[in-house]
């Protein structure tokens, strides 16, 4: 099943940032405070001993475990993962190690209000899959839809995706451009053309 208007009536949202901000969402792990994400820390481009182990773990008991399982581990391991750590955990996601586990660890990201980096792990992780809409929205409704604040993390993602084509390789563009349903030819717009069309087009 295809999106629904509803779901793209949120994505529509996307070309509003140029205009103006949103509160950043609540927290979607439970007594886990959002990262601001203009925050100044100090970032890793690989995690520290002590990320890497949670992460090894949490893949050894997730990988054969059900999805509400999953979801436990992923929340429990949330909080003890340092701000600093994210962007190396985004990395781990494109090793070899971590792509297993690169949907999971993407949603850990979004938790944390880091959806410029869970939109980067998101592209990497579709660009062998077919159909790159279905498989993404889907994948974001299973795992959102039953939030109060869905339409609005919505938003943030379609956003971030929006604002990563600006600095993306060609593939990388293809890759968002087929994320909106969009075609080869539309990945060779310019930023600003492209975000106007994703908004022009995503209006229910």
């Amino acid at each position: 099943m295809r999106m629904s208007r509803v779901f793209l009536a949120s994505i529509a949202l996307v070309g509003l940032s140029c205009a103006r901000e949103l509160t950043p969402p609540p927290s979607i792990a439970k007594n886990t405070p959002i990262a601001a994400t203009t925050q100044t820390i100090t970032l890793h481009a690989s995690p520290d001993a002590a990320t890497l182990q949670r992460l090894r773990t949490f893949k050894s008991g997730s990988m054969h475990s059900t999805d509400q399982a999953a979801d436990s581990m992923l929340e429990a391991i949330n909080p003890t993962i340092p701000d600093n750590q994210l962007e190396a955990v985004a990395n781990y996601t494109k090793s070899e190690e971590g792509k297993p586990i690169a949907w999971p660890l993407g949603k850990l990201l979004v938790e944390r209000g880091r959806f410029d980096l869970a939109a980067d792990v998101f592209v990497t992780s579709l660009a062998n899959v077919d159909d790159k809409q279905y498989g993404m929205w889907k994948w974001w409704e299973y795992g959102f839809r039953d939030r109060p604040d869905y339409d609005q993390l919505s938003w943030k993602i379609g956003d971030a995706f929006v604002t990563l084509f600006s600095t993306s390789t060609s593939a990388n563009k293809r890759v968002i451009a087929e994320i909106f349903g969009k075609s080869a030819e539309d990945a060779k717009l310019s930023a600003l053309e492209f975000r106007q069309m994703v908004l022009a087009n995503a209006k229910p």
